[in-house]
C-alpha cells in the first residue's frame, strides 16, 4: 500500500515548472517570436539576413564607399587694412545613408592671380568644424582672397566658395 500511495503524490519538485520557471520560459518564447519578426523586418527594410534556427542574426551592410557630407561656410575671411592673417570657418555633417570611409575635404585659398595655399582636412563623420587660416609670413596681407572648399563623397563632387575678403 505504501508503494501505491507513493504513486498518487503530485510530482516531486524536478519535474514539476514552479510559477517563475514559466515566466522565464513564456518570456523567451516572446522575445524568440519578436525577433523572428524584427529580423524579417531587417531583412525586408535594411538589406540584412537572418538565420533564426541557428541562432545567427546579421546587420545590414553598410556601403563601402564613402560617406556623403554636406559642408557649408560658417564664418568667411574678414579683409581689412594691414590684415596679417586671414581664417575661413566651415562644417561638415555627415549625410545618413552614405558609406563608411572617410571624406577629404580640400581648402584652397584663392586670389586673382591664382591659389596661394592650399589645406586638406579628414571629415569621418557626425557634425564637425574646421578653421583654415592664410597669412603671408606676417607681412600685411595686399590682394583679395577667398576660400574653395571642395570634396568628393557619395553623392559626387561638390564645391563651395567663401565670402571675399579685401585686403590693403
Amino acid at each position: 500500500m505504501n508503494n501505491q500511495a507513493g504513486h498518487l503524490r503530485p510530482m516531486d519538485s524536478r519535474h514539476s515548472l514552479p510559477i517563475g520557471k514559466l515566466s522565464l520560459l513564456l518570456t523567451i518564447v516572446t522575445v524568440a517570436l519578436l525577433a523572428q519578426g524584427c529580423t524579417k523586418i531587417l531583412d525586408d527594410d535594411l538589406g540584412g539576413g537572418a538565420d533564426i534556427g541557428s541562432g545567427i542574426v546579421t546587420p545590414p551592410a553598410v556601403p563601402a564607399g564613402p560617406m556623403a557630407a554636406d559642408v557649408r561656410v560658417i564664418s568667411d575671411p574678414q579683409g581689412g587694412t594691414y590684415v596679417s592673417e586671414l581664417s575661413c570657418v566651415f562644417e561638415a555633417s555627415e549625410i545618413p545613408g552614405g558609406g563608411s570611409k572617410p571624406i577629404i575635404i580640400t581648402v584652397n585659398w584663392v586670389a586673382p592671380c591664382g591659389t596661394h595655399k592650399s589645406e586638406v582636412f579628414v571629415f569621418d563623420g557626425g557634425k564637425q568644424t574646421y578653421e583654415s587660416s592664410y597669412s603671408e609670413s606676417g607681412r600685411a596681407i595686399a590682394l583679395t582672397f577667398w576660400t574653395t572648399i571642395s570634396w568628393t563623397d557619395a553623392q559626387g563632387k561638390h564645391q563651395i566658395q567663401s565670402g571675399t575678403a579685401a585686403c590693403s
